[in-house]
């Protein structure tokens, strides 16, 4: 009797479920060129790809709608692009080791994957292999892949949780842009470089950590992360990039660190938290519009370094009560404080010529302008609608005759 139950309990194990989907999809479901699969012609919903398939080509699956499981055997070597994009039915996906390039668009817009977890054989992931894949969950990325490309996981709006391990050198362009749901990442040590739109409009991205030997963070690497409310900028960083922090609207902590030599324009604009920055010698240039409508901003340390002011640098920074600008500035452009209505003093330095227009134009509470001799020039809305000014600069000057014409307050210093 227990033989009996025994065979009959083996029997079940046999055929059970499981083992049935770990049998291989026959190979009259596909079409192939040798041992390359260059379409899926079957019906079924779960494929398990035949071991001996040495690739999978492109577009081979393409709009499988049907499409609910897929695993790839350790024999198949490459993924190829578009190969299975839009299967939008896709729940369940296998990549066994021994796959070592998975191609651009490979798993495009499969809406239905919730995790990946790729093997520690795969050194290049393509451009926008899984964008827009908007279940997608969670991702493991192993150390094998040395680059990650442009767009991979683009608009991946569900994913909340990504391992990257140590080996990734470079995160590509937009390479999480629009992950909305990412709350947090880990970037491994052997990261040098992120790339422009990195993680921009990670809106719920609260915490990164930037590994010492970053050189590069691209244009707008981080914009719109506008949870954020910290960032260290890695001491081997020399550029503030485009857009960096744009609009990181919670952001209210930042460090640069003493080798950045520029900030390019609208860096920090509209990082509304942001209330002081200490800027660093050795920075030369503010660029424009960098800290345009950081609203928050009551105190800025400018550096003797900083040689220019760019236009609308400080635009709109509507808390901001004084600012001193150092001797090392020659020039101050078009309309750097407008708008700054708390601003009551500032000190033009030595050696600028021209203040330009609509240089302090809305800055209803300024008080104090001390105009050096150097400043043959001053634009007509230079002081348009600072109704409180009164300019003080050496008597006989540009800036006395401007103000006499003008019929704005004078001082001779």
């Amino acid at each position: 009797m227990h033989r009996f139950l025994i065979s009959w309990i083996g029997f079940f194990v046999l055929l059970s479920p499981s083992d049935c989907l770990s049998e291989s999809t026959s190979r009259d479901s596909f079409q192939w060129e040798g041992t390359k699969i260059t379409e899926f012609i079957g019906k079924e919903t779960e494929v398990v790809i035949p071991d001996g398939t040495t690739a999978i080509g492109e577009m081979a699956f393409l709009n499988c709608k049907t499409l609910t499981s897929v695993v790839i055997p350790g024999s198949v070597t490459e993924i190829e692009d578009d190969a299975f994009s839009h299967c939008s039915s896709l729940k369940s996906l296998t990549i066994s080791k021994g796959v070592k390039k998975i191609g651009c668009s490979a798993f495009l817009g499969c809406d239905s994957l919730t995790s990946v977890v790729i093997p520690d054989s795969v050194t290049v992931i393509g451009d926008a292999a899984f964008a827009g894949s908007e279940s997608l969950k969670s991702v493991v990325i192993p150390g094998s892949v040395t680059e990650m490309e442009r767009y991979v996981f683009m608009g991946c709006c569900s994913l909340t949780s990504v391992t990257i391990l140590e080996g990734l050198k470079k995160i590509g362009e937009s390479a999480f842009d629009e992950c909305e749901n990412l709350s947090s990442i880990v970037i491994p040590e052997s990261v040098t470089e992120i790339g422009e739109c990195a993680f921009r409009g990670c809106e719920s991205l609260k915490s990164v950590v930037i590994p010492r030997n970053v050189t590069v963070i691209g244009e707008a690497a981080f914009g719109g992360c506008s949870s954020l409310t910290s960032f260290t900028i890695p001491e081997k960083v020399t550029v503030i990039e485009d857009s960096v922090f744009n609009e990181c609207t919670s952001l209210k902590s930042v460090t640069i660190p003493e080798g950045v030599t520029r900030i390019e324009m609208w860096a920090f604009q509209k990082c509304e938290s942001l209330t002081s920055i200490v800027i660093p010698k050795g920075v030369e240039e503010i660029d424009y519009q960098a800290f345009k409508d950081c609203k928050a901003l009551k105190t800025v340390v400018i550096p003797e370094s900083v040689k220019e002011i760019g236009r609308g640098a400080f635009e709109g920074c509507v808390s901001l009560t004084s600012i001193v600008i150092p001797k090392g500035v020659k020039e101050i452009w078009f309309e750097a404080f407008k708008g700054c209505i708390s601003l009551t003093s500032i000190v033009i330095p030595e050696g600028v010529e021209m203040l330009e227009s609509g240089l302090f134009k809305g800055c209803k509470a300024l008080k104090t302008v001390v105009v050096p001799g150097s400043v043959e020039d001053i634009f007509d809305d230079t002081f348009e609608d600072c109704p409180n000014v009164t300019i003080h600069a050496p008597a006989g000057s540009e800036a006395e005759k401007f103000a006499k014409e003008k019929k704005i307050p004078f001082q001779a210093k």
